[in-house]
């Protein structure tokens, strides 16, 4: 027999029994491998779906964050626009008061003249309107024999008295409210280290109410960023402190620092070297009354607050304080009505009264609307009326019902007492029995002055 070939002791038979299992074992790899590249294939797959759906999602939120900061700036730039139209308006109403008032002096200087030559008003006066025909002058207001108040002159007006000692010059108004816009621009500008909602200019000025050489204009400043009014007070102090370092850095040739309060920064407003007393405060706020919340709910919000833990709300809704002045149902106030606010402001300060300008403001006001919102009233009439709500002051109970019924916030509230229309909490009237009683006699003397006259 010949010699096996494969070294098995001479057999012909082949051992398969290793073949099989390396061909599974082969199969079995292969599968895995194939797994494998599958699972890789659906990883990729899936890490690459995820990269474009974050890319997806970042580039609508940075799509949505722009149109929000679009629809704020436009919102921002709306709200300017209407404040600088609403101002143009007032002006206009103040020049028109003026020249209501020049004309005035015109027919009763004209009676004047009429009547030292014998002649009538009525018949043979020769003008645009041609000869002999009839001219309707009404009665000319009395001239006072006794100074009324101190700085009037003998046979002065009232309307003379106040253009001439009270109103301001609407000029220098306009200069002053050009540097404030200029500042409000700035400080809501993209560079500008604030993030402010808006602004509201408030104050004598804000409102059309100032006197000649003494003004003032409150700024209230809402910012973003809070939820809370207790929350912006916990930064109150740190934004004051970023206020007074912008205005003090890139103001000062207008902006003079007077004093900081827990409140707000006050400065002097420079326009020349012969400028007499005009205050700018910048007041922190949160814009309440515009945020969604009803009145009820923030008021009642505020019922629940200590007196001091309320003070920060009257500034956050101070233009409620404002709309309440300027307009009553879209009628802007007249030139009249803040005539005789102005004229009022002027006796408190000549004749130590210890009285708030908003209080007269309110006062005046409700006496407007009382009338039925005329456009022209009786000057004297409605002083006289004011000066015996002053005398019987002790008795005086005045609310507005135009955001709130005080009673339910206020159960318990004797005279005297005139409510801010803004806040329930808030009473602007006289309350001590030393002002009171000052009021009511300097109120007394002034009626008799006026009787006298």
């Amino acid at each position: 027999m010949a010699d096996n070939p494969y070294g098995d002791g001479g057999t012909k038979e082949w051992d398969f029994s290793n073949r099989g299992n390396s061909r599974v074992n082969s199969s079995r790899s292969r599968g895995d491998n194939t797994r494998s590249s599958f699972d890789n294939m659906k990883s990729m797959a899936d890490n690459s779906s995820i990269t474009q759906l974050d890319k997806m999602v970042t580039d609508q939120g940075r799509q949505l964050h722009d149109m929000v900061t679009k629809v704020r700036q436009e919102s921002v730039m709306a709200d300017r626009v209407l404040q600088e139209k609403n101002k143009e308006i007032e002006q206009k109403d103040e020049e028109i008061q003026q020249l209501r008032d020049e004309l005035a002096l015109m027919k009763k200087k004209f009676e004047e003249v009429s009547s030292s030559r014998g002649g009538s008003t009525s018949r043979g006066a020769v003008g645009a309107i041609g000869v002999g025909a009839a001219v309707s002058v009404p009665p000319s207001r009395p001239r006072t024999k006794a100074l009324l108040m101190p700085g009037m002159q003998a046979g002065d007006t009232l309307y003379k008295f106040i253009d001439r000692d009270i109103r301001p010059n609407q000029k220098f108004n306009s200069q002053c409210l050009k540097i404030i816009d200029k500042l409000v621009r700035s400080l809501q500008a993209r560079t500008s280290p604030f993030n402010i909602k808006r602004i509201v200019k408030g104050g004598s000025l804000g409102k059309g109410t100032s006197v000649k050489d003494k003004s003032d204009i409150d700024l209230i400043i809402f910012f973003n960023g809070y939820s809370t009014v207790q929350e912006l007070q916990l930064y109150k102090a740190r934004l004051l402190q970023q206020l007074e370092e912008y205005v003090k850095k890139d103001w000062s040739e207008h902006l003079l620092f007077k004093e900081k309060t827990p409140f707000s920064l006050q400065f002097y407003l420079k326009i020349d070297d012969d400028d007499k007393e005009h205050e700018v405060d910048l007041l922190p706020a949160l814009d309440i009354t515009q945020s969604g919340r009803q009145l009820s709910e923030i008021y009642s919000e505020m019922k629940g607050l200590s007196g001091p833990e309320r003070d920060p709300y009257s500034c956050c809704v101070s233009p409620l304080q404002l709309e309440f002045v300027t307009a009553t149902n879209r009628v802007s106030t007249p030139g009249k009505v803040k005539d005789l606010i102005r004229l009022l402001k002027y006796w408190i300060k000549v004749e130590d009264v210890p009285l708030r300008s908003y209080f007269l403001e309110l006062l005046v006001v409700r006496q407007w609307r009382e009338a039925g919102t005329p456009q022209d009233n009786d000057l004297e009439g409605c002083l006289r009326d004011v000066i015996k709500q002053l005398i019987d002051c002790k008795t005086m109970a005045i609310a507005f019902s135009d955001h709130y019924n005080y009673k339910d916030y206020r159960k318990k509230l004797e005279p005297p007492f005139l409510l801010d229309p803004a806040n329930p909490f808030r009473n602007v009237g006289p309350v001590s029995k030393r002002e009171v009683e000052m009021t009511a006699r300097k109120a007394a003397t002034l009626l008799k002055r006026w009787e006298e006259a």
